[in-house]
């Protein structure tokens, strides 16, 4: 079982969605996956904010 970590920087769509789709591709495979998240990429972490890019 290997393990990938994938850094984060920006909270835009174009930045998000290769982030979890990699991050969904490795936990498929049955790797670790961690995700760190930068200054810049910290706001897609609040409640709620996920769903609003899809409005």
């Amino acid at each position: 079982m290997g393990k990938v970590a994938i850094i984060r920087n920006g909270s835009e769509n174009s930045n998000l969605y290769p982030t979890f789709i990699m991050g969904s591709a490795t936990a498929a495979s049955g790797d670790d996956v961690i995700i760190f998240f930068t200054p810049g990429g910290v706001p897609a972490l609040k409640p709620g904010y996920l769903e609003s890019l899809n409005a």
